[in-house]
């Protein structure tokens, strides 16, 4: 009864590091591109219309030009993030795709801050200039705004955490 033990075929540090960080490079992008997709298509999609004394008003996306800078940035780094997944095992030693990366952080955070101000603004209103709050009259269109922008704010850490872990990579590779 002797058992043959054979030894384990050793596997070369670095490229086990550098799989698993293709891995997880994969795993975030994937979910950036869920995250930014939501946040387009909830703002994009969410409207409601209320009537005002024989008026009718009605509130979308397209009510203010910082929901539509919100909508299209999203869309632009939910595009990128599902483009890029065929190029990532062969950009790990270039530099050009962590400037695209930390360029589309850039982009969903000056986005979602733009829509965060003007949904701010619709929340509270600002009585020293005379703005008056919309929400109380548009309760689901303020929900879904609210929904959209987490979503965004969860794409934007993914992609902090995409542009942190290239960073550590990088730096690891070097020492």
């Amino acid at each position: 009864m002797d058992a043959v033990i054979t030894p384990k075929r050793p596997q070369n540090p670095s490229q086990k590091s550098h799989n698993s960080y293709i891995r997880t490079q994969i795993l975030l992008r994937i979910f950036t591109f869920l995250a930014t997709l939501s946040a387009s298509l909830v703002m994009a999609l969410n409207k409601e219309a209320r009537d005002f004394g024989g008026f009718y008003v009605s509130a979308s996306y397209k009510s203010s030009p910082a929901f539509e800078f919100f909508v299209a940035g999203n869309a632009v780094v939910c595009c990128y993030s599902l483009i890029s997944l065929p190029f990532l095992s062969n950009s790990v030693d270039g530099y050009v795709m962590p400037l695209l990366d930390l360029m589309t952080m850039g982009l969903i955070m000056a986005s979602a801050s733009a829509a965060t101000s003007i949904a701010y603004l619709g929340k509270k209103g600002n009585a020293d200039i005379g703005w008056s709050m919309v929400c109380p009259y548009y309760s689901k269109f303020c929900e879904r705004v609210g929904i959209s922008l987490a979503f965004s704010y969860l794409g934007l850490l993914i992609s902090l955490v995409i542009c942190s872990l290239t960073t550590i990579y990088k730096t690891r590779q070097i020492a």
